[in-house]
Order: C-alpha cells, then structure tokens, then sequence
C-alpha cells in the first residue's frame, strides 16, 4: 500500500511539473480568435501575453504573429514579442517576408538601434539547442 501512495504521489509531483501545452495552445488559438475574428486587439495580446509568460517554451510563429498584430495596430509590444521569439529561434531574416516589419528592418543600423540586445538574446537560444542537429535540420 507503501509503494502505492508513493507511487501516486510521485505521479502528481510529475504530473504537476509538467507544463500542459493544451492550455498553451488554447491562448494562441484565443488570441486569434480575439484579433481575426471578433477585432479585439486588447484581448488578443491579454492571450498572447499569458501564453508567453506561463509557458518556458513558445512556438516562433506565435511570437512572429503577435509581433505582426502590434506593430500592425500600433501598439509598441510587438517589441517584447520579437525579442521573445529571437530568444526562442527567430532571426532578423525572417522579419524580411513581413510587410509588417519592413519599416524594422530596412537596414542593420535601424534594427541594431532597436534590438541592441538581439545577439545577446540568440546566443541565450543557441545555449538550449544541439547545434548540430539543428545544422542538419536546416539543411533538410
């Protein structure tokens, strides 16, 4: 009966460590939701802030999205959300396919002004990675 409960409680602890992606995904799906469907800006970033402070990692294309949707309405957030996602992958070429962020990354000189801790904040990323395997990645 020991083994059991220790069993059980073991299960919970490890239960309740683990982060619930289920719930991460719901914020993103209604944060969408909130800007494409209903035009509430407000509750679309409320979503996405929740998402990306409760969760250690966050998909790329979520920040890519919700930096798209700030700096479209004119709201400077779109910053903090770059630099998330440069924390978790994303690179200044990226932001190139954007119209969005055209104004952002015209030139180096324009974007080193605004993201003067980028590098610091892709090395953080590459710290968390197996280089290698993401070169092979890449390279598929």
């Amino acid at each position: 009966m020991k083994k059991v409960l220790l069993g059980f409680i073991i299960f919970c602890f490890v239960h309740t460590r683990a982060q619930d992606y289920r719930i991460y995904h719901a914020y993103i799906n209604n944060a969408e939701r909130c800007f494409f469907l209903q035009n509430k800006a407000d509750s679309a970033f409320a979503y996405y802030d929740r998402a990306f402070a409760d969760f250690d990692f966050v998909f790329v294309q979520d920040c890519f999205m919700a930096a798209q949707i700030a700096c479209y309405t004119g709201n400077s957030k779109y910053v903090s959300y770059l630099k998330k996602g440069f924390k978790n992958g994303l690179r200044p070429q990226h932001l190139k396919g954007s119209v969005v962020f055209y104004a952002c990354i015209k030139d180096s000189i324009t974007f080193s002004n605004k993201f003067p801790d980028y590098q610091t904040l892709r090395n953080n990323y590459l710290k968390r990675i197996n280089a290698k395997v993401l070169k092979q990645f890449i390279q598929h």
